[in-house]
């Protein structure tokens, strides 16, 4: 595989009172669908991804997974602060279709 192109960080919106705003989410990539983007970059500092539970996590890059057009490369976020953790989480991505895996050293 061969990343290049332009892969925006995806920010992760949240509801008024603090939840996931799936809906919103989905709708931001519906649009960024739209742009000549090579992929999207999910769960990186920029979205949060350090803040949110692991089920939150699993939910946002679903949803983005979902609602990412076909040609889009994804690229997930899946650094944890153990070794075990980050390999769950990287292989939890690929099941759910992610490219690749954007991982800081645990």
């Amino acid at each position: 595989m061969k990343l290049h192109g332009i892969f925006p960080p995806v920010t992760t919106p949240f509801a008024a009172d603090g939840s996931l705003a799936a809906d919103h989410l989905r709708g931001n990539i519906e649009q960024y669908n739209k742009m000549r983007l090579a992929g999207y970059v999910v769960l990186g500092s920029t979205g949060e991804a350090i803040l949110l539970s692991w089920a939150e996590s699993e939910r946002v890059l679903a949803t983005v997974r979902e609602a990412a057009a076909p040609n889009k490369l994804l690229i997930a976020g899946t650094g944890a602060e153990s070794t075990a953790e980050t390999i769950h989480r990287s292989n939890r991505a690929a099941e759910l279709g992610y490219h690749a895996a954007l991982v800081r050293t645990p």
